[in-house]
């Protein structure tokens, strides 16, 4: 293995700046990125095959590239190092992850000093949510300890690092059969110990961590039961009943009597009520059992008999074992961990140990493992009944306070009595339209169906293009009948055109369900809800559609930003959302009952990058966004990694909402420093100056575009200099005009529509799909959830990944003159390869 020294340079771009740490089958060095404006350090990982010979050499490759997959997708996680890069340089492997400074929990946990009960909870909720992620992404830690625990400086969020010994999960029992032990001692449970570490094998290891803890006991003065394994810990911790409990059933010898996921642990924390009890500095020693100090080279994993396991009617798990072949050959290339006293000397002894402990964060140890992949995580609820409503309040509870949200609230949901949608009726400027529709609203106040029906009838003829209209006109005809209802969210006030898309959606694919017999006998009816892109009164009204037991799911909401304040509520009340716009990476895994019609930032960023390197041939990019935007953030992080994975790099990074931004100077700055391609990346209320961009840059360097820039703005301001413009969005009308979507849509509005209206009526066809197998909303989430689950859609099946995302693809498309349109220009959809 090449022995690298300071001052050497990787691929040409990572300059070493010193060594970190080294194992079995690698070294770890901290360098800097020069190829990026402020040249911030790194982690780099350098890994040798064990053999030169060319079938070996090429098998390592390819798990090679598996593994640097594996860490990309695990590197979504806000606490989890990003995967900056990864390349082969003279038939040796490296892997560069992000740096993280902060502190390391060992720093933290100090013998003779126990934490608060408020402190722990805190930690294990930080550092399960992390777990849970990773779980879901068939992947095990098998390395929990307090080392590998790091305190981010940045924001004080705790990050889970050294993934040199991840492995995939095998089997349907969340187990890993037939590896050698990996892990440290005091950390590893028994059956990690004996090399079948499973995905509740971290969640061992992290309630370790807590006891030590809460306890102010080093790890090797821990004992355990001769008899039954169990740890003894508990006459040393003055906490709760309730969080001893858990840390009990978090640590217990036998897999079977743990928690099973990482989930259901967070679930039990947020079940009980925090409890203030007075900090223990120090340690009492009581009587009853004196710990005695355990050799650190002993690991802690006795054999005693394993204890029975209780009847609680849970499937008990089937132990899997590897084919011999692939037996021996796992064994022979398992990695052999940076811990015990190697990975303790590199903290010890050198002081950026507290700066960086993710010195073996790259998770290249493990590269040579042979990987399977039949893991399926299933934390959905076996209920079939929708829940309870909680009981009104009564006029005493309820102060004025309340009343007066309860009532902004209700001013802001509609079933078809009160307009919404300010500019369907006020825009048209067809009085005829506004009398029809507002004498529908009033006949539905009364509850008059049938007047409704005949009012909205003739407001739709009057002018077809109006959706809440076409909603409205839906739900009166049908009444007090027996229906299934959903509810649809938008920013209707703050976005009336990007929210009449999502509500165009949404209304052909109830008309087209209910002009079919309904959903097994049964129509559609659908709530329209309000919610200005406003986090606060997002969750309002997800609170209110929870507590209407009639609303068996969700479409909405469309800042992602908004989503995830909304997905809170939705994930506690245990009702389904789907949201058709909410592109932003955070959503990932964000909740199970959080799902999304549209792909993620990173389907967008891959494609756009990969359009960069492969068609335009261009290496250098400058990116436009604004970092006050959850999704322009996300779609200029995935941006970044896609071009730095495919060998590009990005030069300048510019924040629009700056209030000193100045395009002209900004763009000249970018040129300067070596960017031959522009990246805007705005959210709607930075477009105007991301066009501003567009006009100064003169069309010197190739524009490309998020799907924000797929707007009849960018053609009429941008018009001449945003030509060869290229732009990735989920759907484009021309990409297949012929579609039955398309031809309805057209006769349906008398106008064509966009990709927001598809991927609203992609995500109505979801709901709708899953309401036939089973019309309540445990049914529908399991349903959404489910494997097999898969729904017609505008263009293709539509299916869902474990994060809830939505399986698909892109579709980019280029600006280019069109006299046959008002501005002059049009988008065209580029072929894909």
């Amino acid at each position: 293995m090449t022995d690298l020294k300071p001052n050497d340079l990787l691929d040409r771009r990572y300059r070493v700046i010193d060594t970190l740490a080294q194992g079995g089958f690698g070294k770890t060095y901290i360098a800097e990125d020069t190829r990026r404006p402020t040249n911030p350090q790194c982690v780099i990982k350098q890994l040798k095959p064990p053999s030169n010979h060319p079938k070996s050499l090429e098998n390592a490759r390819r798990l090679f590239r598996t593994e640097a997959e594996t860490l990309e997708r695990l590197g979504k996680h806000d606490q989890i190092p990003m995967l900056l890069a990864y390349f082969e340089e003279d038939e040796e492997f490296y892997l560069v992850q992000e740096f993280i400074e902060g502190n390391t929990l060992s720093s933290e946990i100090k013998p003779g000093q126990s934490w608060s009960e408020s402190q722990v909870r805190q930690m294990l909720q930080e550092v399960l949510r992390a777990l849970s992620f990773i779980h879901q992404n068939r992947v095990i830690h098998r390395d929990i300890k307090p080392d590998n625990i790091i305190r981010r400086h940045q924001d004080n969020k705790l990050v889970l690092v050294d993934f040199g010994t991840v492995k995939q999960i095998r089997g349907p029992n969340h187990q890993v059969s037939g590896t050698i032990a990996v892990g440290t001692p005091g950390y590893m449970s028994t059956e990690q110990g004996r090399g079948n570490p499973r995905a509740n094998s971290d969640i061992y290891g992290l309630g370790m961590i807590a006891i030590q803890a809460v306890t102010g006991l080093t790890i090797n003065q821990i004992q355990e039961d001769p008899n039954t394994g169990e740890v003894i810990w508990e006459p040393w911790a003055k906490i709760s009943d309730d969080l001893k409990r858990i840390l009990s059933k978090m640590v217990r010898y036998h897999f079977r009597e743990r928690y099973q996921s990482a989930t259901e642990v967070l679930q039990a924390l947020e079940s009980y009520p925090q409890v203030s009890l007075p900090q223990q500095t120090s340690v009492p020693q009581p009587t009853i059992i004196q710990p005695t100090l355990v050799p650190q080279q002993h690991s802690r994993v006795p054999s005693p008999a394993i204890p029975s396991i209780p009847q609680s009617g849970q499937p008990q798990p089937t132990e899997i074992s590897l084919p011999p072949s692939q037996l021996s050959a796992t064994a022979a290339s398992s990695p052999q961990p940076f811990g015990g006293s190697q990975s303790s000397g590199v903290g010890s002894q050198n002081p950026r140990r507290f700066l960086l402990p993710i010195a073996v964060a790259t998770a290249v140890i493990g590269i040579l493992i042979y990987l399977i992949w039949l893991f399926l995580f299933n934390n959905t609820p076996k209920t079939t009944e929708s829940p309870k409503p909680s009981p009104p309040a009564t006029n005493a509870q309820i102060t004025s306070t309340q009343r007066r949200v309860e009532i902004d609230i209700q001013a802001r949901i509609s079933l078809g009595e009160k307009p919404l949608v300010k500019t369907e009726e006020v825009g048209t400027l067809n009085p005829q339209f506004q009398a029809a529709k507002q004498q529908g609203m009033q006949a539905m106040a009364a509850g008059d169906y049938d007047k409704a029906v005949s009012d909205f009838e003739v407001a739709i003829r009057k002018y077809p293009n109006a959706p809440e209209t076409l909603i409205y006109l839906n739900n009166a005809r049908i009444g007090n009948q027996k229906s299934y209802t959903i509810a649809v969210a938008g920013p209707i006030a703050t976005d009336p055109d990007g929210t009449l898309a999502i509500l165009r959606g949404v209304a052909q694919a109830q008309d087209e369900i209910n002009k079919t017999g309904g959903i097994n006998g049964v129509p559609l009816k659908v709530v329209i809800t309000s919610d200005d892109q406003n986090p606060d009164t997002a969750k309002k009204i997800a609170s209110a559609l929870v507590k209407n037991p009639e609303i068996l799911g969700v479409i909405g909401h469309s800042a992602s930003s908004v989503t995830l304040a909304a997905g809170e509520v939705y994930n506690s009340g245990k009702l389904a959302a789907m949201s058709a716009v909410s592109t932003s990476v955070k959503l990932s895994n964000f909740s199970p009952y959080v799902f999304r019609s549209v792909p993620n930032d990173a389907f967008s960023a891959r494609a756009l990058a990969n359009y960069m390197l492969t068609q335009l041939k261009k290496q250098n990019a400058a990116v436009f966004y604004n970092s006050k935007s959850d999704y322009s953030k996300s779609l200029r992080t995935e941006f970044v990694t896609a071009v730095s994975l495919g060998g590009g790099q990005v030069v300048d990074e510019i924040d629009i909402s700056n209030p000193d931004f100045n395009p002209a100077t900004l763009v000249e700055q970018a040129i300067e420093r070596g960017a031959q391609v522009l990246f805007l990346a705005p959210n709607p209320a930075v477009l105007d100056q991301a066009l501003e961009v567009v006009k100064v840059n003169g069309k010197r360097l190739s524009l490309l575009g998020g799907d924000v820039m797929y707007s009849p703005k960018t053609l009429e301001k941008g018009a001449e200099n945003a030509v060869e413009m290229v732009v990735a969005v989920f759907w484009d009308i021309d990409s297949n005009p012929q579609s039955d979507f398309v031809r309805k849509s057209k006769a349906l509005w008398n106008a064509e529509v966009n990709w927001r209206t598809a991927m609203a009526y992609d995500g109505t066809q979801a709901l709708i799909e899953a309401l036939k197998r089973n019309p309540t909303r445990a049914g529908v989430q399991e349903a959404l959830s489910a494997s097999d689950f898969v729904a017609p859609g505008v263009s293709g099946s539509i299916r869902f990944l474990p994060s809830g995302d939505r399986n698909g693809s892109v579709q980019l498309v280029k600006i280019h003159p069109n006299q046959n349109t008002s501005s002059g220009y049009d988008f065209l959809p580029i072929p894909s390869n």
